[in-house]
């Protein structure tokens, strides 16, 4: 078994303008296709990982791993621990030999990849894998492939979105193949880095407005209308993937009028709207909820928004689902508010999105 490395200095000395002209190029780290030094559980072994053969590229350094290599990672610390499969490049072999070989660098319970060492020219570690191991298990409990897959220049594609952190340069594309979303990293109007989504037209867009809760809140709802609580903000666009609406319980609803949750549409266009939610009420009752809509200054008036109302009985959860597709104006606010007649209920999750179909 060995690593066959190509483009170390070799006599040149650790740090030269040789390997800092690699990582001018761009192209940080790349995998050419999707079986090459793939991180994966063997099945066997205690809490051990293995990385298949096939090359790996990054900072001016291209390795063919001729061999399947298997890696034992320690028990965790506490009862969950991530690691991080990692090439190590520049490593001395002594006599001014350099050379790469596969390694881990130690994470915490988060899911994160934990700090590394990428000084090319003389320490490097790119970042493969995380694995998350469990302290009462022997197998490895996730694997989150970090490698970007691209052999030519042009969109990388990952398998997680973490893997964006590796490819972290003003100008990458790359396209996550699990969620279906494209990404770019550009310099935005503040001159701060920010991955911006592209689009597919053709196809229609995906929810570019969004917020959601998805677990159980912790206290009921008792009065007969309120609104959804929205926080401090709108969603928009740079806030669809984290944003995060709220209701509260009977004695915060006074934060849920003040700053109800909202969709606001920015371009004008043909919108398909939705909302889910579940509701548990105390005893059976009517129960209603409805998508409100407020134009802004100057647009034609308000077409009805969507609404629905059923009977629901006590201690048994309900899904609720209401939608609509039609031209919305740029400005109009779309905010969720839901009412009952006879229980105080307990919302479980809900889900709110606007997803541009055309102009």
């Amino acid at each position: 078994m060995a690593i066959t490395s190509t483009g170390y200095p070799n006599t040149i000395a650790p740090g030269s303008a040789f390997a800092l002209m690699g990582y001018a190029f761009g192209r940080q780290y790349a995998a050419p296709f999707v079986s090459h030094c793939q991180v994966t559980d063997p099945g066997s072994g205690t809490r051990r990982v293995q990385i298949s053969t096939g090359y790996l590229a990054g900072k001016h350094i291209v390795d063919h791993n001729d061999a399947i290599v298997n890696i034992d990672l320690p028990n965790a610390s506490g009862s969950s621990q991530w690691f991080c499969i990692v090439l190590n490049r520049w490593v001395d072999a002594g006599g001014g030999d350099f050379k790469s070989e596969f390694g881990y660098v130690a994470g915490t319970s988060a899911k994160a990849i934990p700090a590394l060492t990428q000084n090319p020219g003389i320490y490097d570690q790119q970042p493969i894998a995380l694995v998350r191991i469990s302290s009462t298990q022997t197998r490895p409990q996730e694997i989150v492939d970090l490698r970007p897959i691209a052999e030519e220049p042009g969109t990388y594609t990952i398998y997680d979105d973490l893997a964006l952190q590796v490819i972290d340069r003003p100008g990458v594309t790359a396209y996550n193949a699990k969620t279906g979303i494209t990404y770019r990293r550009v310099y935005n109007e503040n001159s701060a880095r920010e991955w911006q989504r592209v689009w597919d037209a053709p196809h229609g867009q995906r929810p570019h407005l969004v917020m959601y809760r998805d677990t159980p809140f912790s206290s009921a709802i008792a009065a007969s209308s309120i609104n959804f609580y929205g926080g401090t903000k709108n969603a928009q666009v740079a806030d669809a993937a984290t944003y995060i609406g709220y209701s509260y319980g009977a004695s915060q609803q006074a934060q849920a009028a003040a700053n109800p949750a909202k969709l606001t549409i920015k371009q004008d266009g043909v919108y398909a709207i939705a909302m889910r939610l579940s509701i548990t009420p105390t005893v059976s009752a009517h129960f209603g909820v409805g998508l409100y809509e407020y134009a802004p200054s100057g647009a034609p008036a308000i077409i009805a928004a969507p609404y629905t109302r059923q009977y629901v009985y006590g201690q048994q959860s309900t899904e609720f689902f209401l939608g609509e597709t039609r031209f919305f104006h740029a400005g109009t606010e779309i905010r969720p508010t839901m009412g009952q007649n006879g229980s105080t209920f307990l919302v479980g999750r809900w889900y709110l999105w606007a997803t541009r179909l055309s102009d």
